[in-house]
């Protein structure tokens, strides 16, 4: 037989909301080709109030020069629901499940980060699910006590976890990331925390690029 007609969608794509997720985006490698692997993909979550579409690009280049898909979900409300997370969680899980049946995904390569309220949602769907994703960084994001259940039982426990933040976020103090980073180590939590002496709190195309991608590329 001829070669399969290879009619999959390359580069940056717009989802609109269906039936059990909200609109999200998506970019995939313009190399793309099915292989026996799988492909690499990262979850990454925008901060309070932001867009998936706009999140995306700050994960782009990366993911462009090292061969990953990118999901950039939208949060369901005007951000990510953590005091109730079933409602986002269900929706990306939705997501995911959507790209799986369209593309030749690697289901022990899926990273997940997030920016601010987007970290905070990352530590939450990442250590109520964590079978579901390889690795795990929040970025300027805080552990919101909605964990603590999940705490306690140890969840997530074996999920690398890296944690990135700011010392000079005023939204999201560095002093509480660092008291709660010993928690989590004291708990048996696999840490690494890498706190930047001159970073405040705003979008990351550097930390993505430089500091989250690569530990990544290693785990």
């Amino acid at each position: 037989g001829g070669e399969k007609l290879d009619n999959k969608q390359r580069g940056i794509s717009h989802w609109k909301p269906e039936q059990g997720h909200n609109d999200f985006s998506l970019y995939v490698p313009e190399c793309y080709e099915e292989r026996e692997n799988g492909w690499p993909l990262i979850v990454t979550l925008h901060g309070g109030y932001g867009q998936g579409r706009e999140y995306l690009w700050s994960w782009l280049r990366f993911a462009r020069s090292q061969g990953y898909f990118l999901l950039a979900p939208k949060s369901v409300g005007p951000t990510w629901s953590i005091l109730q997370p079933s409602i986002d969680i269900n929706s990306i899980l939705k997501m995911l499940d959507k790209i799986s049946e369209d593309y030749d995904l690697d289901p022990a390569a899926v990273f997940l980060s997030g920016l601010s309220d987007g970290g905070t949602f990352s530590y939450i769907l990442g250590f109520s699910h964590p079978h579901k994703f390889a690795a795990l960084s929040p970025v300027a994001g805080v552990l919101s006590p909605i964990t603590d259940p999940l705490l306690r039982t140890g969840n997530g426990k074996s999920l690398p976890l890296h944690v990135v933040h700011g010392a000079l976020d005023t939204i999201f103090p560095v002093q509480s990331v660092r008291s709660t980073n010993q928690l989590l180590e004291k708990l048996g939590y696999n840490l690494t925390y890498t706190e930047l002496a001159n970073w405040g709190h705003a979008l990351t195309y550097s930390v993505n690029e430089n500091i989250v991608g690569p530990w990544f590329e290693q785990v």
